[in-house]
Parts: structure tokens; sequence; C-alpha cells
């Protein structure tokens, strides 16, 4: 009940006005600050909201929130002193970040998986084994230290590490144990099977949404792929373009991501479940299901561990998606604000926080 969906809407104003409600003549806050200025694909101005219970304890007046997909261009900006907090960064400055502004960049472990999701509504991906070779071509062990340079740890499992109410105990795929060069070595014999080779390759479309970190990591993953007879073509879009592809299921192979709207596995397992509608790779499989209920109406955290841990098993072992990194917040700070502290969820309310003039 803490998820923003369940936060109270004025019923009195959605009776009068509909859907306007949200429109900034209609609108209610009941928060800390209440939006005055909206620029879409450019920014919000918010204000300090009189009629809060706890106003006087709020430091800041006004805040921008600011939309941009060129990450380089964001940190310009808050080298230029414009921005004073940015929650991304380009993963090519990280290093730069570290020497140049020392104390600011913040990265942290987060719960999140960024993943692939391969569309099984139709051939070839609804094979099994073609989605277990691209699955074992990936070396995830580079990516987070090598293509992206801060520290993403790799994802082998479904489930985050540090996720409440689960024992902790990741997942650990059999091949997991092979070498890098065995795990191709075993994909491409898979593709082989499969009947794809040099003069025959599968050709595929890689979809993600606009982002120098997305592009890095894509261009990467084609190249592990190339030597198990697969030809990549990369596809992007902005955001809600690339979400809608996904939810049509317009795409063959498509990037996406997921953050916990609550820290319990519940809600990384319901992602993976028949008709769920952001399962984009309409995976389906009834023993799943079927454990998902079953976790879902057990009370006894022990027990329902167990029957978590059979639930992510069987979508891995089905390579019902390929999780590549379990996320780090990737936060960079001005030593003008206070108050900002490293946490899991990556909650940061500027309630809470304050600003050196």
């Amino acid at each position: 009940m803490t998820h923003y969906t369940s936060y109270p809407v004025p019923k009195h104003v959605v009776d009068k006005v509909g859907n306007d409600w949200v429109k900034l003549n209609n609108i209610v806050a009941n928060g800390a600050y209440k939006p005055t200025e909206w620029v879409p694909g450019s920014y919000i101005h918010s204000v300090k909201n009189p009629d809060y219970y706890d106003a006087k304890d709020v430091k800041i007046d006004d805040v921008y929130y600011y939309v941009l997909e060129d990450q380089t261009a964001s940190l310009n900006r808050y080298r230029a002193g414009e921005f004073d907090i940015m929650t991304d960064l380009p993963t090519d400055q990280y290093q730069w970040i570290q020497s140049n502004l020392p104390g600011q960049s913040h990265v942290k472990p987060f719960l999140g998986v960024y993943y692939y999701v391969m569309n099984q509504t139709k051939p070839p991906l609804n094979n099994k084994n073609i989605r277990e070779a691209l699955s074992l071509a990936v070396n995830r062990e580079v990516i987070g230290p090598d293509v992206l340079g801060t520290g993403e740890l790799p994802a082998y499992g479904w489930l985050p590490p540090g996720i409440a109410n689960f024992d902790g105990t990741p997942y650990h795929p059999s091949w997991e144990e092979l070498s890098y060069d065995d795990r191709v070595a075993k994909a491409k014999k898979l593709m082989e099977d499969a009947g794809y080779s040099d003069a025959n390759p599968l050709k595929l479309q890689l979809k993600y949404n606009t982002n120098d970190n997305h592009k890095r990591i894509a261009v990467a993953i084609a190249a592990m792929w190339k030597p198990i007879h697969v030809e990549v073509e990369l596809f992007n879009s902005e955001t809600r373009v690339h979400y809608d592809a996904l939810e049509q299921a317009d795409f063959q192979v498509g990037r996406a991501g997921w953050l916990l709207d609550y820290n319990d596995p519940d809600n990384m397992l319901q992602l993976l479940e028949t008709g769920n509608g952001n399962n984009y790779g309409r995976y389906s499989n009834p023993q799943y299901d079927a454990l998902v209920k079953e976790e879902r109406n057990t009370l006894d955290l022990k027990a329902r561990s167990v029957i978590m841990h059979k639930a992510e098993a069987i979508a891995m072992d089905d390579f019902a998606t390929l999780p590549i990194y379990f996320y780090v917040s990737k936060n960079v700070v001005s030593p003008k604000v206070h108050g900002f502290v490293d946490n899991a969820q990556d909650i940061h309310r500027t309630r809470y926080l304050s600003m050196t003039p």
C-alpha cells in the first residue's frame, strides 16, 4: 500500500472533471510540493505546498525536475551548476567523475534487474534452445566492469540480491560453472542444431530505448552473438515508442528493466506470469503460474521462500527472459545538497533534503 499507485486522489475533483484532475489547473497536492508548470519533454516545476502538514520543516522552496536522454549533456549542465542532482550518469565518464568530482558520485546496490525480453509468440524465439543459446553467449561478467565501468553485478537469476522476505540464496544455473569459451561452444552447437550457420545466420532485430548506456550494451551483446551465427540489427527509439512496441509484441529482442515497486520477490515473479501486462516476452508456464499463486497464499516466510526458489528456477531453466545485470543506483550529488542518503530502493525525497546557498 506504500506504492504510489495506492496514493489517495481527490475524489471530489475526479467526480467534477474526470481525467482532467491531473491537469495543473485542477490538481490537488497533499504532499510537500505541488506542481505549477509542466513543459513536456523538458521539465516539471514544483513549489513548496503551504498546506502540507509539516511545511515548516521543508527546507527547499521549489524544485525543477528535468528530463534528458543525453547523459553527457546532463553532466555538462551539472558541472555548469544548472543541476544539483543527476539520477543517472554516463558510465564512460564514471572514472572521470571519481577523479574530478570526489565524493559526488553515489553508485550503490539497487533492487532491480536489467534484462532482454525475447518474443516467444512466434519463431524463432519460441524455441527454447535458441533462447538458451542467446543467453549462454552473453558474457555478463564484463558488462558491469568493462562495458559500463560502474561495477554492475552479473545476473544469472531473476531475484536481485538483498531483496526482502527471501532467504537470499541466489539462483545459479549449471552452465554458470563453464568457462565463457565453453558456453559459446555450447551455444554455437545449439544454433547449428537449429539449422543456423555462417552461411545461414539467424537475423535478429534488437530494440532499445535511446540512451548511451543501452546502446553500449546492445553493441557489446551483438558482438557476443556474432560467433554463434547471429546477425543483429540495432533499432533505437524514444522510451514511450520503445515500450509501446514491447507491449504490442512488435519486436524480436527488446531491452527492458525493472526496479522493484515494493521490496518483495513477488514484484519480480509477477513479471513472468501468463497474461501479466509487463510480461513483454509472453512467457507462459502453468507450473510457474501455480507456484506464484501459491507463494501469494503462503504466510510462513521460510516455506514461501522455498516456493519462490522453485518458481525462479523453472523460469530461468526455460530461459523465459535474459537477465543481464542487477542494477546499481547511479546518482551524482552536489556538495551543496544535504540529507541525501543512499538506500537499496534509491528513494530520495526532496522533502528531507536541504541546500547550502
